[in-house]
């Protein structure tokens, strides 16, 4: 599963965070996905285009027998505090759905990130965030496509 995501990605970003009705903002990036050790762990690293504000991250995910889960850390320049990820692939609609820990000042928040591919060299990637009312909604939304 995940030796299908090693490669380069060329990302457009979506971010739907601000008051509703306000629109989105959008950039793109690149992100450079390797498998390590065996193909045991991907490691990936992304990066703004160098056109927009600048951001980086850098993650690893990878497969946990015992919890018949995949997990992940991520870390970037917006938080300072790492982001883990527990996850579970379905093959019939090729979607990986994950349950997201992140914190943010001083407070636990919980978030969705589902990954469905749309073919081998596309996937898109939503998160999705609780609301003021606790409402779920998508907050950040990027679609890879992978360079040739």
């Amino acid at each position: 599963m995940l030796a299908r995501e090693a490669g380069t990605w060329d990302a457009a970003v979506e971010i739907r965070m601000g008051p509703p009705g306000a629109h989105p903002e959008v950039s793109k990036g690149v992100e450079v996905s390797r498998l390590c050790c065996n193909g045991l762990w991907l490691i990936k690293e992304f990066k703004s285009d160098p056109s927009y504000p600048p951001f980086e991250g850098q993650g690893v995910a990878g497969y946990d027998p015992a919890k018949k889960k995949y997990t992940s850390v991520w870390v970037d320049s917006d938080i300072s505090t790492p982001m883990t990820s527990e996850g579970t692939y379905d093959a019939a609609s090729r979607t990986m759905t994950w349950q997201v820990t992140a914190f943010s000042g001083g407070k636990e928040t919980r978030a969705r990130e589902v990954e469905v591919w749309q073919d081998d060299d596309t996937r898109q990637l939503t998160m999705y965030m609780p609301g003021p009312e606790g409402k779920e909604s998508a907050g950040l939304i990027i679609t890879y496509k992978r360079r040739k």
